[in-house]
């Protein structure tokens, strides 16, 4: 999904453009459990959009769990 391009479908209604876009956003805001949450990710993608800028999006286990073998791996 690019900037300001969505597509919401549900069931004989379907959105495109824009409109799309925010209804995306309010439904993924809207299924967050807290408040505090809510205003927290709003706050960062607000400054995501207006900055250009992507946060790093890469889960990786530290250094040490990739050297480490789990008992019996080596057999």
């Amino acid at each position: 999904m690019g900037r300001a391009f969505a597509v919401a479908d549900f069931h004989n209604l379907t959105f495109a453009g824009f409109f799309a876009w925010l209804l995306w956003i309010f439904v993924h805001i809207f299924y967050l459990i807290d408040f505090q949450n809510r205003v927290l990710v709003l706050i960062q993608w607000f400054w995501g959009y207006i900055s250009f800028h992507r946060g790093a999006r890469i889960i990786q286990p530290a250094t040490d769990e990739l050297t480490e073998l789990p008992p019996g791996a080596d057999e």
